[in-house]
């Protein structure tokens, strides 16, 4: 998960957390198959950008990639704006309270600076 781009947007009148999230793919027999697609040969990850509603309840998948090594696109993959709820997936409440504290760790560091002055 990338906390340095953690960030609220503000999308249909509602504010959500957008956070980017890599997944590295290590299955050889899945790379092999992923890799036989057009521009797909150096194809290692997957990059995810997740909305989350402002409880960490639910969550969308506002953009989805295919990268290589460099991190250069291979595929985009799409989106899925359904919010789909967290509910006991781990891994997404996981990555929700990973990018809230980000944010608030982050906040919290911007106004101390423009306290001391």
């Amino acid at each position: 998960m990338d906390t340095d781009t953690v960030k609220t947007v503000k999308k249909d009148g509602q504010y959500y957390l957008a956070v980017a999230a890599e997944e590295r793919y290590t299955d050889a027999e899945f790379l092999a198959s992923l890799r036989q697609g057009e521009d797909m040969q150096q194809a290692t990850a997957a990059v995810y950008l997740y909305l989350f509603d402002n409880r960490g309840a639910n969550y969308c998948i506002a953009a989805a990639y295919i990268v290589d090594t460099e991190g250069k696109v291979c595929a985009d993959v799409g989106s899925n704006m359904t919010l789909l709820p967290v509910g006991k997936d781990k891994t997404m409440s996981n990555a929700y309270s990973i990018a809230l504290k980000a944010l608030e760790n982050r906040n919290r560091w911007q106004n101390k600076k423009s306290f001391v002055r």
